[in-house]
């Protein structure tokens, strides 16, 4: 995991998934998630985020309001 700080509150992390398993995330705050540019779906429950992972495969982890991200950044 690659995690980028700004004024102590998430800007963006990148996760590269070691074993293509389901991902779990907390988080106090909706969260986006992408693959290359696309939105990955997600399943939200009490602040716990899950998806599908695939193997080898880098997904963009940003806070869901950040009006500072762009599509470049995302991709």
């Amino acid at each position: 995991i690659d995690i980028e700080w700004s004024a102590g509150t998430l800007r963006q992390a990148k996760l590269r998934s070691l074993a293509g398993a389901p991902c779990a995330l907390r988080s106090a705050v909706p969260l986006a998630i992408s693959r290359d540019g696309a939105d990955v779906a997600t399943v939200e429950t009490d602040g716990l985020i899950t998806f599908e992972s695939e193997r080898c495969a880098v997904y963009l982890i940003t806070p869901q309001d950040d009006p500072t991200t762009s599509e470049a950044e995302r991709a």
